[in-house]
């Protein structure tokens, strides 16, 4: 229990982390991991530059991103709690960056031009 309490506040600073934990023995007169991980996802929401998904989504429902489900598949091991065990540290998540307007050829979005002075028009297949 005192593990998963951690976890669910892990990345916050002590004042968001004090006041997670607050929140939650406000509302449930004691310790609420969900409470706590929906505190962590507003905190996170405000700055706009990141977002927080919850592990709702198996990956095969991942749109996209071949390259890094494969990686993920092929590496999953690492994940492990033996892995844990022997020391190898959990990622904290990942990042990805593209331009703007890049479409990779594995996702269901495709552009079509539509005419010769450079307009793309968005479609689905």
């Amino acid at each position: 229990m005192e593990e998963d309490l951690v976890n669910s506040v892990s990345g916050l600073t002590l004042l968001e982390t004090q006041t997670a934990f607050s929140k939650s023995i406000v509302l449930n007169r004691g310790w609420n991991i969900k409470t706590l991980l929906q505190e962590k996802k507003q905190i996170i929401s405000k700055n706009g530059m990141l977002e927080f998904y919850d592990k709702t989504v198996d990956i095969s429902q991942i749109g996209g991103l071949k390259n890094l489900k494969k990686w993920i598949v092929d590496r999953q091991h690492c994940f492990s709690d033996e892995a844990k065990a022997y020391g190898l540290p959990t990622p904290k998540g990942f990042l990805t960056i593209g331009l703007p307007g890049c479409v990779l050829g594995d996702t269901k979005i495709k552009i079509k031009k539509i005419s010769e002075v450079g307009k793309y028009d968005i479609f689905e297949e």
